[in-house]
Formats: structure tokens, C-alpha cells, sequence
């Protein structure tokens, strides 16, 4: 059965698809109508309506010429992502912002300038490491298993049903058991809030909060079977006994929490930050907590992060001998403001920083999404690559970022071409990043290489946000 895309109405218009499941009786959220749409056999939907953004990708072995003849034990999407800085690559750890686990997959081709700073979009090596088989699946970085931080307890067999917390796997043919998934999908949230502090940063707010007696505001034990239907951030909102969205003033998610805003018309209001807290984790039930958060706190650690992005970039652009834009990151390089003359933003401090020739920078993710076929565990065809990207330019007038803007996503046959022929013989090797990226995974797996970040790519159906 091929997918087929709906309107589900709404303000924002929303769309979205039916054929994803065996027994799928009414459709599954894409995104919204004006950021969704269908390139070949991709079909793909953002919702902004929190933060961060939303993107869901489903791949349609029918669209792509797949029959009921064409053997497969698995079919996935893998995702290739890069960070630009004035479009000149940079590395995960120099954006930090949540990204710093992904370190170890970092791939760069010192010969090549094209190849650096490409990386598997996953969870961090710590959580995978103890799920990864010698042979099999779970050797390549198939972004549904990212769905591993949600519940370590999940096994290969789960990420072939729907729903799964960051997407499912499929098979050719597909199977015909209630749920099983008729297509390969993803469900990421776009980690690119520059004003929201890392997750890292908030559990350290966090765990100052479980110290302090009286802090709790709301805690309540669901089963996972709850969380699943009816996703973390609804479970907060019914906690907090919300029972109208326009009382909601902004909503942000950086990894596990979700913070909050409630509007005020005579101040700003209060801020929540919600979480299911691991160390009551069981096998069948997750504990979610709800804690009050300093304003001000908060404040300053947004601001705290911004200003380390830049001088990141900073840092990194002037080991290389890239100073004042000398022909290689042109115009927009961050350069150190005296300290009399700074801005301040709220009562904050300075902001350290102002521009080359007084350009708004640019900091852009783009995405190779591609989906890829498994025989006997090991990948035997690549059918298509969907290209991406997203970007947001800071306004150094107000300290802030302009929206999210999101290109129009297109095939790129090109990288999954040169992919198939290398998987096929057809050509001796891949030179291009998806063989190079998927060897340092692997690499990094096998290797004692370890993070204390990890960012659990936190998913959230927001499906039911205009139901309410």
C-alpha cells in the first residue's frame, strides 16, 4: 500500500499520511501543510509549532519501484548531517549546543575540503555501544535506533512496529502482523535553538532543583504503553492541568526536558521544566517530574551558551589561521569587542563580539537522509537520498537569532548513486562521505571511545496539539 498524504486541517493547516502501518485507521501526523511535501519516494513534513522544530521523513519502497519479489530484511534510513558556519564546515564539538557526542562519528577527508566535518546523526556512543551486535542492523547508524535512549530495553524486533520513538524500520516484503511498518521513517526534533540552553546545562539546573526540599511542583508514574500513544510533552501538559494551549507562551525541548512558558499579561509568567527522571526508570513505567525554574536563571544561561558559540567559532577559525575573513570564512568572522563599548542584553553582561564588516552570520545544518537496504546483515542497496537544510542568521543589533528557515528538500541522486555502485561493484570505492561516515561509525564502536554527552534526539507527537 502506497502512502498517501491527507489534510488534517487545523490553523496551521496540517497534513498528514496514511498507509504507514498494517492497521493504521485514521492518519499519521507529516507537518504542516506550507513546510510539507513528497520528493520521489520521500515524503516529508516539519512542524514548528514548538521548539525545536520538527521533522518527519517517511521513505515508500512502492514509490521507489520496490515489489513484493525484491528480498529485503531491512529497510532504514540513515542521516548524514553537517554544520556550516558562513558556509565553511565546522565541527560538532565547535557548535556544542547539545551536539558534542557526536565527536566521535565526525568524519573529515584532510585532502578534501568537500568532506569535512560529516557525521552519523546519532545517539551517543555510551547508549549504543551496549546494543550494537558484532554482524547485523544494528552495525550501521539506522537513525530509528536512536529510539534506544527513549528505552534501552527495546530489541530489533520492536523498530519494525510503529510507533517508535524516532522512527521505524521496514522489510521487503513487508510483514503482515498488526503495526508492523510499511515504510522506513524518521522522526527527529532539528537541535538547532540557539536560544535554549543545552541539555547538559539544563540537568545541572536540574539536579541543583532535586536538592533544594519543597522544589517539586508535579510528579506522576505512567506506563510506557502512555507514553508512547500519547508522547511526553501532552502527559506535562495534563500534569500541569493546562486545559488552554493559548495560556502556553512558548514551548522549548532541549534533550529530555521540556520547558515550558506560561503567558501572563501583567508579567512573564512562570517557566516549568518537565522530564522523566531515570533514576526511577523501570521496565514497565517512567516516572515524569515537573519542576519551577528561576527566570532569571535561565536567562543567564542562555546567554552564557550564545556567547560560547561564537567564541568557539572563534577559536576554532583562528587555530587554522583563519583571521579577519582572509579569503577562506569571509565576511562575518566573530572578533573580540573591547570591553567599554560592549552591548548589554536584559542586564546581562557585554556580549564580547562584533562582526566582520558588520555581516550577520550564518549557521546552517544540511542533511543527507538516505535510505538503504540490508540483506543477511549487511548493506546490499542504496535507493535514494533526500538533501536538506536548515539555517538561522544572527541579528547582532538585537543578541538574537532570526527564525528557523528551511530550503525546500530535493533528491541528491548523486550521493546515492556513487553509494549503490560502490555497494553493487560497480565502482571500487565511495570517496564521498556515506561509506567514510559509516566506517568512523563503526569505528567508534569498536573503539573504547566514550561521552558523557548524549542527546536522546527527543521526539514528540504533537499530533494532538490541534485536537485539543
Amino acid at each position: 500500500m502506497a502512502l498517501t498524504p491527507v489534510s488534517l486541517g487545523g490553523d496551521p493547516e496540517m497534513m498528514g499520511l496514511n498507509g504507514i502501518y498494517n492497521g493504521q485507521t485514521q492518519p499519521e501526523l507529516l507537518g504542516m501543510r506550507s513546510l510539507s511535501g513528497q520528493s520521489g519516494p520521500f515524503f516529508w513534513g516539519f512542524d514548528r509549532r514548538i521548539r525545536p522544530t520538527m521533522v518527519r521523513i517517511f521513505f515508500d519502497p512502492t514509490v521507489a519501484g520496490l515489489t513484493s519479489g525484491d528480498q529485503y530484511d531491512t529497510i532504514g534510513l540513515i542521516q548524514v548531517g553537517r554544520i556550516t558556519y558562513q558556509n565553511v564546515p565546522i565541527s560538532p564539538q565547535t557548535y556544542g549546543m547539545n551536539l558534542e557526542h557526536l565527536s566521535p562519528y565526525n568524519y573529515s577527508n584532510i585532502f578534501d575540503n568537500r568532506d569535512e566535518h560529516h557525521w552519523a546523526d546519532m545517539i551517543d556512543v555510551g547508549t549504543l555501544k551496549g546494543k550494537v551486535n558484532e554482524y547485523g542492523e544494528s552495525r550501521y547508524p539506522l537513525f530509528a535506533f536512536n529510539g534506544y535512549h527513549r528505552n534501552i530495553n527495546y530489541t530489533l524486533a520492536n523498530f519494525y512496529g510503529h510507533p517508535m520513538p524516532n522512527g521505524s524500520l521496514t522489510s521487503s516484503p513487508a510483514s503482515s502482523i498488526t503495526n508492523a511498518s510499511l515504510c522506513a521513517s524518521l522522526y527527529d526534533a532539528i537541535d538547532f535553538d540557539l536560544d535554549v540552553p543545552p541539555a547538559a546545562v539544563i540537568t545541572a539546573m536540574v539536579n541543583s532543583l532535586q536538592k533544594k526540599a519543597g522544589s517539586l511542583y508535579q510528579t506522576q508514574t505512567y506506563s510506557h504503553a502512555q507514553v508512547s500513544e500519547q508522547g511526553p510533552l501532552k502527559l506535562a501538559i495534563d500534569l500541569l492541568e493546562i486545559t488552554d494551549l493559548g495560556t502556553i507562551a512558548d514551548i522549548q525541548i532541549a534533550g529530555p526536558h521540556m520547558i515550558i512558558e506560561m503567558a501572563d499579561i501583567e508579567a512573564e509568567g512562570p517557566i516549568f521544566v518537565a522530564f522523566f527522571d531515570k533514576n526511577n526508570e523501570t521496565t514497565d513505567t517512567s516516572t515524569l517530574k515537573i519542576y519551577l525554574v528561576d527566570m532569571d536563571e535561565l536567562e543567564q544561561l542562555r546567554f552564557a551558551m550564545l556567547t560560547q558559540t561564537f567564541e568557539n567559532v572563534k577559536e576554532q577559525f583562528s587555530g587554522r589561521g583563519i583571521f579577519m575573513g582572509s579569503g577562506v570564512l569571509g565576511d562575518g568572522f566573530p572578533i573580540d569587542r573591547p570591553i567599554s563599548t560592549g552591548k548589554g542584553n536584559k542586564g546581562l553582561g557585554s556580549f564580547p563580539f562584533f562582526f566582520q564588516k558588520k555581516v550577520n552570520p550564518e549557521i546552517a545544518f544540511t542533511y543527507n537522509t538516505v535510505a538503504v537496504g540490508i540483506r543477511n546483515g549487511k548493506i546490499v542497496a542504496c535507493f535514494n537520498c533526500l538533501a536538506w537544510r536548515v539555517s538561522r542568521v544572527f541579528q547582532e543589533e538585537e543578541l538574537e537569532f532570526d527564525a528557523l528557515q528551511i530550503d525546500q528538500p530535493k533528491l541528491d541522486p548523486d550521493v546515492s548513486g556513487r553509494y549503490d555502485n560502490y555497494l553493487k561493484g560497480k565502482s571500487k570505492e565511495d570517496k564521498r562521505f556515506m561509506y567514510p561516515v559509516i566506517n568512523q561509525y563503526q569505528k567508534a564502536l569498536r573503539e573504547s571511545v566514550s561521552s558523557d554527552n548524549a542527546n536522546p534526539y527527543f521526539y514528540e507527537n504533537t499530533s494532538w496539539i490541534n485536537k485539543t
